[in-house]
């Protein structure tokens, strides 16, 4: 009797400290468990994109219409979007390099076919207009866009030369925001853009009047590394599953004005 009183009284006090030390396992691991399903994003895995200030669709502050767009399809892929805002130019080298996943705004379907040996473009594009615009109306005849300077945004004038048929150096390219202020002050004969995104910087400048003139419409898209199909596939089904209207009605206006006219 004592035995089994001596080898109860040093088993009890064990199996407290076991069933505190599960316990505490349990709450610990619950813890765990709700903490990786508060914030299941941390753990997706980063998609790295290299943007053009392209207002309002992308800013410079790394906002805008078409951002929140790709947030949401690569959120819905499974990938955490990290941007980062870069020249046009740039961009292109980055994705070559593998610095970058994916880049945008490409012109779809209308890139140089070097482009084409490393980039893939997603399914998905939107609407743009191509604009010229200048201080004085009689300079966006034809006679004068093949006699006068352009400026477009950086990594622009090689694709504009391509498709105007003029000579690259009939170009100069600038920051936009540069460029909108050298054609206010008649530093510049004409800007060539997308419409929306000069108007953006036009009237920040608040000088005018400034003229325009539809060249031609061009969808705007996105691409990723040739290779990289996987990838492309994912974000193609995230982009079919979500509604354009609900990210894209501001800019859609644009579309909406005359093919000529004064910005507004």
């Amino acid at each position: 009797m004592s035995a089994f009183r001596t080898c109860r009284s040093v088993l009890l006090p064990a199996m407290v400290i076991f069933s505190g030390l599960l316990a505490g396992f349990s709450l610990s691991a619950r813890a765990e468990i709700a903490a990786a399903s508060v914030n299941p994003i941390a753990e997706w895995p980063v998609l790295r994109a290299g943007l053009e200030p392209f207002p309002p669709l992308i800013l410079e502050n790394g906002g805008g219409e078409s951002v929140d767009w790709l947030k949401a399809a690569a959120n819905s892929a499974g990938y955490r979007l990290h941007i980062i805002i870069m020249p046009y130019s740039r961009a292109k080298i980055a994705l070559s390099q593998g610095e970058v996943d994916i880049i945008g705004h490409t012109p779809y379907g209308y890139e140089s076919p070097d482009f084409y040996h490393y980039a893939r473009e997603l399914s998905w594009s939107i609407e743009t207009s191509l604009d010229a615009f200048a201080r004085d109306p009689e300079r966006l005849s034809p006679e004068a866009l093949v006699s006068d300077e352009i400026g477009t945004p950086f990594g622009n004038a090689e694709f504009l030369a391509a498709l105007l048929d003029l000579p690259h150096a009939h170009f100069i390219e600038g920051r936009l925001d540069n460029l909108s202020s050298m054609l206010t002050e008649r530093r510049l004969d004409i800007l060539m853009f997308e419409r929306a995104s000069v108007m953006n910087s036009l009237q920040k400048d608040g000088a005018g009047p400034v003229y325009y003139r539809q060249i031609m419409t061009i969808p705007a898209g996105f691409a990723v590394a040739r290779q990289n199909r996987l990838l492309a596939d994912r974000l193609d089904k995230a982009m079919r599953g979500l509604n354009e209207d609900a990210y894209f009605a501001g800019f859609r206006r644009y579309l909406d004005m005359p093919e000529t006219g004064i910005v507004p």
